[in-house]
């Protein structure tokens, strides 16, 4: 018989990390002395349960994937303007195309 998981995810710099835990993991996890695993655990269950919350909590967890992207593309956005900047200024300073190549080569 398999053992019913419950998912859990966390935000790690910046990105969703989806842990699935057993019953008995969680429950072997509650009878730690650790005061935060406990309380987390308490929550895990809380919301496993209640179908509402669960349901936020998935929305919320989409919503955060989503503004990771977004961000993720805004800032190689920003990036590519910055290096196009740099190009232009380089050859309206008069420096050769051959090397303005080998740098910007050197950047993506």
């Amino acid at each position: 018989m398999l053992a019913y998981r419950r998912k859990m995810c966390y935000n790690i710099g910046g990105k969703l990390s989806g842990i699935s835990l057993s019953e008995e993991e969680l429950d072997m996890l509650q009878n730690t002395n650790v005061p935060e695993i406990k309380k987390a655990v308490r929550v895990i269950h809380r919301m496993s349960d209640d179908e509402k919350l669960r349901e936020l909590a998935e929305m919320r967890e989409k919503a955060l994937h989503v503004e990771a992207t977004a961000l993720g593309h805004a800032k190689r956005e920003g990036i590519d303007i910055g290096i196009n900047s740099v190009i232009e200024q380089m050859r309206l300073s008069g420096i050769p195309q051959e090397t303005i190549d080998a740098i910007v080569g050197r950047l993506k």
